[in-house]
């Protein structure tokens, strides 16, 4: 009877673990189904990371930057020192206090680098919605050392949406500073340029008691202006002058050191598009006389 009953709880102990047996078996398998499907979401997200991290990398090695690593991280995932982060949505830094939200330091490199080749986007973009605030604010705290500096085919660009206002501005708080300086070490180019038909190119304005509203220090050079030579008995001469107003106004002066003749006017005809000089005598021979044509308001 003994040996009856022990051979029954043997049957049911060898049932029981092989139940348990299978019950693991069938667990192990769905485990690796979801490891395999896991893997391969994974896998999908990693290429596409990898893709991504892939671009960027390019981009930032077209403009020079060094790329801190590889890209191992997507959206969600935590942000690594010293590791390119890929992701497919923004990410953003936000502080309600009135700190600076983000800090980039350097020691002898770029404290902070933006990289973009999106059609008219931008490597660094600024947004301020107080009107004393700035999009984007440089500052150099070395005494004889630039704020900020702009590099392409148009160094800097400046737009405006509202009349009376500027697209460049600077200003300066000491003496023997200027607000704007334009230079070019080219040959046969300007420093500054700007303007549109119609408009004003430049505007200088002093305060009319002790700023200078423009000061000059080396030659300058005029493209509505000239010498017309009077030939010898005649009393006048012309030269074709394009874009004469009604506001023109000519300023004209002799050349040739003569006591017997000089300049008894000069005018601009709108009609002609001549500027015309004409003396107090007939020449007694070439008589040089330059002119300056100037708009008046």
């Amino acid at each position: 009877m003994t040996e009856r009953v022990e051979a029954v709880e043997t049957v049911e102990r060898d049932e029981m673990v092989e139940g348990v047996g299978a019950a693991e078996t069938g667990a192990a398998a769905r485990a690796d189904e979801s490891a395999d499907g896991a893997a391969a979401t994974i896998g999908r997200r990693a290429a596409l990371v990898a893709a991504a991290g892939a671009v960027a990398a390019v981009a930032a090695q077209a403009v020079g930057l060094a790329v801190p690593g590889t890209a191992e991280a997507a959206d969600g995932d935590a942000v690594r020192a010293g590791r390119t982060t890929a992701a497919t949505h923004q990410t953003g830094v936000q502080t309600a206090r009135s700190v600076t939200a983000f800090v980039g330091t350097s020691a002898t490199g770029d404290g902070l680098a933006g990289v973009s080749n999106g059609s008219a986007k931008s490597g660094v973009y600024g947004v301020t919605g107080h009107a004393e605030g700035y999009g984007v604010f440089g500052r150099n705290q070395h005494s004889k050392a630039t704020g900020s500096l702009g590099n392409a085919i148009d160094g800097v660009q400046g737009t405006v949406r509202e009349e009376n206002a500027a697209g460049v501005r600077g200003m300066a708080t000491v003496a023997n500073a200027a607000g704007v300086v334009g230079e070019n070490h080219g040959h046969g180019t300007v420093g500054a340029l700007g303007g549109h038909k119609g408009a004003v190119m430049a505007l200088v304005q002093g305060d009319g008691n002790t700023a200078d509203a423009l000061y000059v220090e080396g030659p300058v050079r005029f493209s509505r202006s000239g010498i017309i030579t009077v030939p010898a008995g005649e009393r006048s001469a012309s030269q074709p002058v394009a874009n004469i107003l009604p506001n023109s106004c000519v300023l004209a002066m002799s050349q040739t050191p003569d006591p017997t003749v000089a300049v008894a006017a000069a005018v601009g005809n709108v009609v002609e598009g001549r500027v015309y000089v004409y003396l107090t005598a007939p020449a007694p021979a070439g008589v040089a006389v330059a002119w300056w044509l100037l708009e008046v308001s």
